[in-house]
């Protein structure tokens, strides 16, 4: 990873109502096992480390999240709607930088796929999967919602692009997020970003060409 990633706080204090109460514990695992991932790796993302991380017992996580599964799906989840500094501006679902241009997107896919600790969660969900066939449906469905964001986006800056086209450069910004999650230097966020507006561009020119 290039410079650290800055670390989801956790709350110092729950909410006092019992659903915020509920919430505020759900998300606050959730940050500690981001920060788990972050500093000490996948290996360590086990139950016992992400309970003690977030200072509950375990019986809290087992609570939201009773299998591993079930941890690696909501982690999956809350990293895609959470930039680095923890605001849900991530591209998926109705949850878009606003006002978009086509400058603004590259900036945001940037940022995105030089977050290294979502290409890890997506990583070792591939992993997990072999062993629970669900997990493979859940990250199909996962994709297509990505895709259907970044065709959202696109379209918001005058740009629709053909079905195997956004498939294509849906798989390029994969494939570089883990190339950059591979190396995690400042180098390797730079050279990231540039294939990312390399990217975009490309993919655009071929739309218009179309």
């Amino acid at each position: 990873m290039d410079a650290p990633l800055g670390t989801l706080p956790l709350p110092a204090l729950l909410p006092a109502d019992p659903t915020d109460r509920t919430r505020g514990t759900r998300e606050r695992l959730l940050a500690a096992a981001l920060q788990v991932l972050e500093s000490e790796g996948i290996h360590a993302l086990t139950q016992t480390r992400v309970a003690e991380r977030a200072a509950l017992r375990q019986s809290h996580l087992t609570y939201h999240f009773p299998t591993r599964a079930h941890l690696l799906k909501a982690i999956a989840e809350h990293a895609a709607e959470h930039a680095a500094d923890g605001a849900p501006v991530v591209l998926q679902g109705d949850r878009l930088p606003v006002p978009l241009d086509l400058a603004a997107l590259k900036a945001h896919l940037a940022e995105r796929v030089t977050d290294a600790r979502m290409a890890r969660v997506m990583l070792a969900l591939t992993t997990a999967s072999d062993e629970d066939p669900t997990l493979k449906r859940w990250m199909v469905e996962f994709d297509e919602r990505v895709r259907a964001t970044l065709a959202r986006g696109l379209e918001l800056t005058g740009h629709a692009v053909p079905a195997h086209e956004l498939a294509l450069f849906h798989a390029t910004l994969v494939g570089i997020a883990v190339l950059h999650s591979s190396e995690g230097t400042g180098e390797s966020a730079e050279r990231a970003r540039r294939l990312v507006a390399i990217a975009v561009d490309r993919l655009v020119d071929s739309a218009a060409r179309d």
